[in-house]
């Protein structure tokens, strides 16, 4: 059997995440400073390129190490999930499994994502 693609830090193995949570356009922010939008431009252009073994893109890894390292610890803080992140070492790290990250609803996760555009509101007189 073939073991779940995703991300072995130390002897423990995160899946790659198969959705987004609100807060991790936030988490994905605070490692990379992309926008979630070009965050997952670019895991879409990731993908059609051949996924993570062929060509990683190293912001989009960080982003999908800390999505997958936060979803499976849900219990921490978007804070301790940033610094967990920053703090893994290299050498305890691999990614894992048969294929690279699913295709995560990108499209949905972009269409769910609050643009300034869409937060803000006009009052039209009336009459």
């Amino acid at each position: 059997m073939s073991e779940k693609a995703g991300f072995k830090i130390g002897d423990r193995v995160y899946p790659f995440p198969e959705k987004f949570r609100m807060g991790d356009t936030i988490l994905v922010h605070e490692l990379t400073r992309l926008e979630f939008d070009d965050f997952s431009e670019r895991l879409d252009a990731m993908q059609a390129t051949g996924g993570a073994a062929a060509s990683p893109d190293p912001l989009v890894m960080i982003g999908l190490v800390g999505i997958a390292l936060w979803q499976g610890n849900p219990r921490w803080s978007l804070d301790r999930a940033v610094r967990e992140t920053q703090l893994i070492d290299f050498s305890d790290f691999e990614t894992v499994g048969d294929d690279g990250p699913p295709a995560i609803a990108a499209e949905a996760a972009k269409d769910s994502a609050v643009t300034s555009d869409e937060s803000t509101t006009t009052d039209t007189p009336t009459g």
